[in-house]
């Protein structure tokens, strides 16, 4: 190698590679040869010589010199490159670019630079080939070639006798230097430090060094970086340990317990920071001031340190902090540097102040002076090791390395580094021996300390202390406490220890980064910390270390900040608008309360009293209040006690308001009317600068920003503490109080009935509207129609949704449907509830329903219109429409068509959701997406939203969600949760949920459903592997489907159109079988074997993919190997998820029997393969329980006569829910139970008390239990007569029965005494009358009479029969006008016996009149005579009472009076009527002859009460004979009735009266509301016609309403309904 110098002695000089060697080549006529150039293959070297202004050349083996150019000018060059023929050189004077050739010398200018021009070569691509001595080298690390051979050198460690290795030796010592840590080899007889050890020149500025032999790492104290950092010695890479100090110092590590112990001296603070995941804690914090270095004694669990504040120390304690003592404070000036002779119990320190090196036993005992020079230069030591019994130090005054024998410590030397120099301010030393002793501590093999916590050794034992918050013993774990300071300072927001009194506190929660926060605050019901920040106007508000999330934007400059924890309100000012204003906690609503002010700063609220008060710090400063909707503002304080008001807190138990005042420098003190400010604390001479206060437990706390720091100041005490010190100015200040969430205002229930905003005031509350505009107050659409395409004949049910402001609701006017901008349907007005839906129906489209339809809702702010949704109506075998919907990492796209492999269509734009998309289906009812997405904390909440992207709703679940389905038959989300086990169900708003199966330890995954036909199935993650499970979509006869064939299923599918499932397993084979396991298929795909699947959807034969490795959704058929194509336009990023689903609006056909109605089911409808289930949610399971539709009524029966009781039960299925019995009682003790599997749609539940005696007299209770509660009826007194007892009555109680909807019926026997002005509503009664004698035939056609009577007696009427002699067939067409018409002759054939003529009577009854919708009973009497009183004989008279109960149970006016008359010549009979408003008319009848042996019967059905009536003209002497004829007719006529009976029951027609051919079909309705009741329809036309009682007519219900909407399916009667 060739180089010149061009110092004192210029010459161009040559050496060998290796540095050996050195000659002079040129070093005579020579003066500054800037640039030198070696041509090898000619053995010539040239130079120019820049004073000389010349270029020259000399030949390396003759030795003859030359010169190529000489010029009269300054040559100033730099670079020279040669070629075969040219000289090219760089000229800085003039900044160009020259050539020369060799052989003339003729130069030119080759280029010009503009700038001066420096190095030059000249690139030779065949230049690449040659050896050398070093081309085949051994050397380990360099190689540096000579002539003969190579010789190798060592750029780092020391050379071995092999002369080609290298080797690290196994101890050595680094030394801390600005830039660099650099390593040398002990030595003690060189006092030259080689360059033995790769130095670390990646570091900024290291301090303090430890060194952990378990890692081979060395730890250090970094003063640029602010933090303690990691050097790898290995890679010397570098890694942050712990950052956000203030000036770290000593380090000292715990290499078992992964533990590096720190001191900061300016935050005065000794810490902890676990190597690996960073967490730290404070261990010492008190009576600390300015600690240094420290060390550690591993094996007894303490750590040493050195203090050199005002009050020098070396003190020690237990590494957790505890048993603190001071060990030495005598004679010390700055100690610095600490080392530990743990096995000798020593410990060596340098005192820098007094340049001297002292040693001590480890408990401060036995010091002496080991080292300290008193003339000369002297020592000036800051850092010392200990190594091989000798002692290492840093000298700030030598510049060297400090070595003295602990042996012969009289002596010592002073160790250089020759080049570079050792940095004057060098630090630390820490000697590496990668064999050292590793030393156990107590928390070495400990690990019993929870998340989020440190395990530190004390005494006998360990602590866990905690990062963030404070370590509960009974749970193990860190808990943010229940109270503690919230403070925002600089640009974070936190949460420290109110106990603290050093700078370093314990932080409860992570620190929240925020530009420039000011006012805090908090709720304590939700666990949320708000503030305000003044540099982006925001108001934001956070979880305990969580992501911090906007509350309301767009502010000026907000600053103070107060919470309602009440009304879930905020309260603010904003100093750049001047303005007081209010937000909801989700930031929704906001309003401007104040306008106009000066200079708001702080707030504060007194919700449960509804006064807020403020500060202004203006021109003319004060206090003012108002209440909390910014009436009645008062001043509060004025200038004369205030003059720079700033932060304000309440002492609500005391009731006293405190405030910081700036320019007065104190902190004030009120009670809460202002009658009594006083200054309460004052600091004179220590300039505060009090910015916030806060108030807890008799203390007040304040941040000063002149004293940077925050300090607690105990009420009436004379002296306030620092808390925290900050380096910044400290702002806002809150106390944490975890006990402020109770208290009550008049916004606490309801929202005070406030459309939206609800602001307390003093006794009361104000109500607004949001931003004082109105139209915030006007209904929502929250669900819209969407538009569709339909097949002709269809039926299309239109919903629309609207929603108010809050759960209170808004009345609105009216809500409309229109069809192409015309009304096409209305609405009366009513409450808009929260959410309230109308929908409309079309039935049986046809080409005309196409149109724009939408959705009004009008209320006193304003209206609501619903986006127009499109109709399209196309013919019936039109194509159906399919797409593919995929999900990408946060957002949903549709592609389309499925079916072309070869195109990419987007059937609508990507839909974006807010968390990672997990699973993806959609809802063909509402047209709706519905996916599962999960955030970064694993929780998930269901979206449903329109394919547009809009109209978007959510809900959280409590876990993870894997799976889910939409059952658009019953409107309910199948899903499963594999962390906890579950499969579960939810409706579309997720305000009800049901736990369908709990699997318990087995995870369930991916889900599908078969809603036609209530199957599911779902992959089951068990100890013993992944399976396929089935079971009904009530979560019953669950079973694991086909184990003979899944392995290890890692997603299922439902091709509906193929009526196949399908699922692909971890070896990616594709599998495929009937819904039943049948006919079984198992392909795998070609070209697929190693993708990574993501997702699997089926439709119409073809199987779709997601493969995660290549972010490709492939398109296999399943029964071809060939036939797999991905959708090539677009590669699809699925990488991130790949849930799949197929549209396919052909789903919308097919039914269940959750479909219609569901299924009659109040809450929940599950379909099964069969019918289906009805369940309730959780914590809603009133409406499953069964409902007695009937409960028995008091009766008062003859001795030895037979009643029957009935409790009929229903249900509002046809199937029900399982229930456990049925129990009678009899004055509390069970006399019958009934124990039923299933409850079916209409159980009577019977009891039959025969031959009754007086034991039998009682109360008689039914009660109902099942799985979700009982239910009782209502009680029935049942008392036996002692009319006759001996003698049986000759009549005969035929039934009791009464029905109702409710659980209460009270049946009323007697009239109440000295009534009067009783009304009485007409009623109709039609008799046909039939009478057969001997060879006589006679009709009777009753005639109709309508009385009032004015007294309790009832009217009296004597009515006269009208009798025609005629032929034995009798004709009487009757006519009911309305749906209902009987018409036809009936014929009576039997014996005629001259001393007995019996008579039928046809009777039906129809109610008409106003009515209310509450039950009562009703007892009608009438008596008939046969011309002439008689003995014994009652006259002719109509008795009509009746009582009325309301649904509470008290007794009202009654709206309903029942009169009938008959004119006959029958017996007295009496008719007792029982009708309940609810559920129509029906029967408790008794009838009873004293004189004669007459035969009653009476039938009930359904609203039409027909009576049979027999009698006996002979008055009182009727013969054996003719009583025993009589009982044979009757018998005949029963069996006749039983078979018209049976035969009804077959045809479903309803009831066939016996004297008409005319059909009179049945009549039953059940309703949604049970407050509905019927209506009576009769007025005085009705006289002479038979009406059935309508059963769709209800009360205060205009005509057109819609039934269709309200009604459910009818029951189906059983045969004992129909009484006889």
């Amino acid at each position: 190698m060739f180089w010149a110098n061009t110092g004192n002695k210029p010459e161009i000089k040559r050496a060998f590679m290796s540095g050996s060697s050195q000659g002079t080549v040129v070093s005579s006529n020579i003066e500054s040869p800037v640039a030198i150039a070696l041509d090898i293959d000619a053995r010539q070297l040239f130079w120019i010589d820049s004073r000389l202004d010349k270029i020259e050349v000399i030949d390396l083996v003759k030795s003859a010199r030359r010169v190529i150019l000489q010029r009269s000018d300054d040559i100033m060059a730099f670079g020279m490159a040669l070629d075969q023929k040219s000289i090219y050189w760089t000229d800085r004077g003039d900044s160009k670019v020259y050539v020369t050739p060799r052989s003339n010398g003729k130069t030119e200018e080759m280029l010009t630079t503009y700038q001066p021009p420096y190095g030059l070569a000249f690139y030779n691509a065949t230049r690449k080939s040659g050896n050398n001595s070093c081309s085949s080298s051994r050397c380990a690390q360099l190689c540096l070639a000579e002539p003969s051979r190579g010789r190798c050198v060592c750029s780092y460690g020391i050379m071995q006798e092999d002369g080609a290795r290298c080797e690290i030796p196994r101890e050595y010592m680094l030394v801390a230097e600005k830039g660099r840590i650099r390593g040398f080899i002990l030595n003690d007889t060189n006092t030259e430090l080689k360059h033995s050890i790769r130095s670390i020149d990646s570091v900024k500025r290291p301090l303090f060094l430890d060194y952990d032999p378990l890692r081979n790492c060395v730890y250090y104290s970094d003063i640029n970086e602010l933090a303690v950092m990691e050097v790898d010695l290995q890679s010397g890479q570098l890694r942050t340990v712990l950052s956000g100090l203030q000036y770290p110092e000593g380090v000292a590590v715990d290499p078992l317990a992964g533990v590096v112990y720190y001191a900061d001296r300016r935050l005065n603070v000794i810490g902890a920071v676990t190597i690996e995941g960073g967490l730290s804690v404070p261990i010492i914090t008190n009576n600390l001031d300015e600690p240094r270095m420290i060390a550690l004694d591993i094996a007894d669990g303490r750590i040493y340190w050195t203090d050199w504040g005002a009050q020098p120390k070396i003190e020690r304690a237990y590494m957790s902090g505890g048993k603190r003592e001071v060990i030495v404070s005598s004679n010390l000036g700055w100690p610095n540097g600490l080392a530990l002779d743990v096995k000798n119990s020593k410990m060596y320190w340098v005192d820098a102040k007094l340049d001297k090196i002292e040693v001590a036993n480890m408990n401060g005992t036995g010091r002496h002076t080991l080292l300290q020079i008193s003339s000369g230069i002297g020592i000036h030591p800051f850092s010392v090791a200990l190594a091989n019994n000798a002692l290492y130090w840093t000298d700030w005054i030598r510049n060297g390395i400090g070595h003295i024998l602990l042996s012969s410590p009289s002596t010592y030397d002073i160790f250089y580094f020759k080049y570079p120099v050792l940095d004057a301010r060098a630090g630390g030393l820490v000697l590496v021996n990668t064999s050292r002793e590793i030393i156990s501590s107590r928390c070495s093999s400990y690990d019993g300390c929870g998340n989020g916590s440190i395990c530190l050794p004390d005494e006998n034992r360990v602590k866990c202390a905690c990062h963030y918050g404070v370590h509960d013993e009974d749970s193990n774990s860190c808990k943010v406490p229940q109270s503690f300071l919230v403070m925002s300072n600089g640009t974070h927001v936190r949460g420290v220890d109110s106990n603290s009194s050093s700078n370093a506190v314990l932080d409860m929660f992570k620190p929240i980064e925020s530009p420039k926060p000011v006012g805090v605050d908090y709720d304590a019901v939700q666990k949320m910390i708000y503030w305000t920040d003044i540099s982006d106007g925001t108001i934001y508000r956070s979880s305990f270390g969580g992501d911090k999330q906007v509350v309301v934007s767009n502010l000026s400059r907000p600053e103070g900040i107060a919470v309602d924890w009440i009304g879930r309100k905020v309260y603010y000012t904003d100093d750049g608008q001047d303005v007081i204003g209010v937000v909801t906690m989700d930031g929704f609503q906001q309003l401007i309360l104040l306008r106009n002010l000066s200079k708001p700063r702080a707030i504060v609220v007194d919700p449960e009293h509804g006064y807020m008060y403020w500060s202004d710090w203006s021109s003319d400063p004060k206090i003012e209040r108002a209440d909390m909707a910014g009436e009645w503002r008062t001043i509060y304080l004025s200038e004369r006690l205030v003059r720079e008001p700033n932060g304000l807190a309440i002492d609500r138990q005391h009731r006293k308001l405190y405030w910081a005042d700036a320019h007065h420098d104190l902190i004030g003190e009120s009670d809460l009317q202002g009658r009594t400010g006083h200054v309460a604390f004052r600091a004179p001479g220590r300039n505060l600068h009090p910015f916030d206060v806060a108030y807890f437990a008799n203390t007040v706390y304040f941040s000063d920003q002149n004293l940077l720091g925050v300090y607690r100041w105990v009420v009436r005490d004379n002296t306030a503490r620092r808390i925290v010190s900050t380096d910044v100015k400290p702002a806002g200040l809150a106390f944490y109080d975890g006990n402020r969430t109770s208290g009550s205002n008049a916004c606490s229930f309801s929202n005070g009935g406030c459309p939206q905003l609800c602001l307390p005031i003093p006794y009361g509350r104000r109500c607004a509207c949001t931003r004082n505009n109105t139209r915030d107050c006007q209904p929502l659409v929250m669900k819209s129609p969407v538009s569709l395409t339909v097949e002709e004949t269809d039926a299309l049910t239109l919903t629309c949704t609207f929603v108010s402001s809050n759960a209170t609701g808004l009345t609105y006017i009216s809500a409309q449907w229109l069809k192409n901008g015309s009304v096409i349907k209305s609405y009366d007005a009513k409450a808009l509830r929260y959410t309230d839906t109308i929908s409309m129906k079309i039935g049986s489209i046809g080409s005309n329903s196409s149109g724009s339809y939408a959705c009004l809702a009008v209320n006193k702010y304003g209206s609501a219109r619903s986006p127009v949704a499109s109709i399209k109506v196309v013919p019936r075998n039109s194509d159906s429409e399919q797409f593919l919907l995929v999900s990408e990492n946060d957002q949903i796209r549709a592609v389309r068509p499925i079916s072309n492999p070869t195109a990419v269509i987007e059937a609508f734009p990507a839909i974006r959701g807010e968390g990672r998309v997990t699973s993806v289906d959609y809802d063909i009812k509402t047209g709706r997406l519905v996916w599962v997405e999960t955030d970064g904390s694993n929780r998930s909440r269901f979206v449903l939203a329109s394919f547009n992207g809009t109209e978007r709703t959510e809900f959280n679940q409590s876990g993870r969600v894997k799976g889910h389905r939409v059952d658009w038959m019953a409107d309910l989300i199948y899903y499963t949760q594999p962390d906890i086990g579950r499969i579960c169900v939810s409706n579309m708003t997720g305000s009800g949920c049901l736990v369908l199966i709990d699997t318990g330890s087995n995870h369930p995954l991916d889900l599908v459903i078969v809603p036609k036909l209530g199957t599911m199935w779902w992959i089951s993650n068990s100890s013993d592997g992944q399976h396929i499970m089935k079971a009904t979509m009530s979560g019953e006869n669950i079973q694991r489907f086909r184990s003979d064939l899944v392995v290890a299923p890692s997603y299922l599918a439902v091709d509906n159109f193929m009526k196949k499932l399908v699922w692909i397993d971890q070896e990616n084979k594709v599998i495929q079988c009937q819904y039943d396991g049948k006919r079984c298929l198992q392909r795998t795909p070609l070209g697929l074997s190693t993708m990574l699947p993501g997702g699997l959807a089926a439709a119409s034969g073809m199987v779709y993919i997601t493969d995660q490795t290549n972010g490709t959704i492939w398109r296999w058929k399943f029964d071809a190997y060939d036939e797999k194509a991905s959708l090539p336009a677009r590669v699809l990023d699925t990488r991130g998820g790949g849930a799949l689903a197929v549209y396919d609006n052909k789903l919308f056909t097919g039914s269940n029997a959750c479909s219609l109605r569901n299924g009659g089911c109040q809450q929940i409808c599950l379909a099964t393969p069969t019918s289906r289930r009805c369940a309730c949610f959780l914590g809603q399971s009133g409406a499953c329980l069964p409902v007695i539709e009937e409960s028995p009524m008091s009766a008062t029966v003859d001795y030895l006569s037979s009643i029957m009781l009935h409790c009929r039960l229903r249900n509002e299925s046809s199937i029900g829910m399982p229930y456990l019995s049925v129990d009678w009682t009899r004055n509390g003790n069970v006399v019958k139970t009934y124990n039923q599997s299933s409850l079916p749609s209409n159980f009577d539940a019977v009891l039959a008390v025969v031959s009754a005696t007086p034991t039998d007299a009682g109360t008689y209770v039914c009660h109902v239990s099942n799985m979700y509660g009982t239910i009782n009826s209502s009680s029935a007194s049942l008392t036996i007569s002692d009319f006759n007892m001996t003698t049986p009555s000759s009549g005969t109680m035929v039934t009791f029965s009464s029905k109702q909807l409710g659980s209460t019926t009270v049946q009323s026997r007697s009239s109440t005494a000295g009534t009067s002005n009783t009304q009485i509503v007409s009623h109709s009664m039609k008799v046909h009358q039939t009478t057969q004698a001997a060879q006589t035939t006679q009709t009777t056609q009753a005639t109709q009479t309508t009385q009032t009577a004015q007294t309790t007696q009832g009217p009296q009427t004597t009515q006269t029969a009208q009798t025609t002699q005629g032929p034995q067939t009798t004709q009487g067409p009757q006519t009911t006008q309305g749906p209902q018409t009987t018409q036809g002759p009936q014929t009576t054939q039997g014996p005629q016996t001259a001393q007995a003529a019996k008579t039928t009577k046809t009777v039906q009854i129809r109610q008409k009149g106003p009515t209310t919708p509450i039950r009562y009973s009703e007892t009608v009497s009438t008596s008939f005579t046969s011309g002439t009183a008689s003995p014994g004989r009652s006259s002719n008279t109509a008795t009509s009472h009746r009582q009325l109960v309301s649904s509470e149970g008290t007794t009202s006016q009654p709206s309903l009076v029942t009169r009938s008359q008959l004119k006959s010549t029958a017996v007295p009979s009496t008719v007792s009527l029982k009708s309940s408003g609810a559920a129509g008319i029906s029967m408790a009848t008794v009838v009873k002859s004293r004189a004669t042996a007459s035969v009653t019967t009476v039938a009930a059905v359904n609203g039409s009460v027909h009576v049979t009536l027999g009698s006996s003209s002979s008055g009182e002497g009727i013969s054996v004979g003719v009583i025993a004829a009589i009982v044979v007719v009757a018998s005949v006529l029963l069996v006749l009735v039983i078979v018209l009976l049976v035969i009804m029951r077959k045809r479903k027609a309803g009831f066939y009266s016996m004297n008409a051919e005319q059909r009179v079909p049945q009549s039953t309705a059940q309703f949604d509301n049970p407050t509905f009741g019927y209506r009576t329809m009769m007025d005085e036309a009705d006289l002479e016609e038979q009406v059935i009682v309508d059963p769709y007519k209800v009360p205060g219900m205009p005509d057109d309403t819609d039934w269709e909407q309200m009604m459910v399916s009818e029951p189906s009667r059983k045969d004992n309904e129909t009484l006889i």
